[in-house]
C-alpha cells in the first residue's frame, strides 16, 4: 500500500537536500562507539596474540592456584576470543541506523518519470553530507545490476 504523504521527486529535481537529518546524528554516535569499540576489540586481541606467540613456555603456580595474570599466561586464547568478539560487535553496532535511513527514503520519497508515474529507470539513495544533512541522490538502474 502506497503511502498518500510521499513526496514525489523526479530526476530533474535530484540531488535533493534533506538539512539537519537527526538520525545522522544518531549514525554519527553509533559509529564513534564502533570505532571505539573496534580500537578495544584490536588491542585485547593483539595482547592476547602477543600473549601467545611470545609468552612464556611454563608459568610456576602456586598451590593456591593460579592469580589473575598467570591465568592469561596460562591461557591465552579466550583473550584473544574477547577482542574478536569485540570487533564482532563493532561491526554491527551501525547497521541498524542505516537501515533507518533507507526505510526513511523508501517510505517518504518516490521516483517519477516526467508524466507523474513511477518510474523504473533506477533509485533514490541517501547520500550522508557534513553537519548532519542527508542528500537524496538518483541511482540508475543500470548501476545497480552489475
Amino acid at each position: 500500500m502506497e503511502s498518500p504523504e510521499k513526496q514525489k521527486l523526479t530526476i530533474a529535481e535530484l540531488p535533493y537536500l534533506i538539512e539537519d537529518f537527526q538520525l545522522i546524528k544518531k549514525l554519527e554516535s553509533r559509529e564513534q562507539l564502533s570505532n571505539f569499540l573496534s580500537m578495544i576489540g584490536i588491542g585485547i586481541a593483539v595482547i592476547g596474540g602477543l600473549i601467545l606467540i611470545f609468552g612464556p613456555n611454563s608459568v610456576m603456580v602456586s598451590r593456591s592456584g593460579p592469580t589473575f595474570f598467570e591465568m592469561l599466561l596460562l591461557v591465552p586464547g579466550p583473550i584473544i576470543s574477547v577482542g574478536v568478539l569485540l570487533l564482532f560487535i563493532s561491526s554491527h553496532v551501525a547497521h541498524p541506523v542505516l537501515s533507518e535511513i533507507e526505510a526513511f527514503i523508501t517510505q517518504n520519497f518516490e521516483l517519477i518519470d516526467n508524466d507523474g508515474l513511477p518510474s523504473n529507470q533506477g533509485i533514490i539513495r541517501g547520500k550522508i553530507e557534513p553537519e548532519g544533512h542527508l542528500r537524496l541522490v538518483f541511482v540508475p538502474a543500470s548501476e545497480l545490476t552489475g
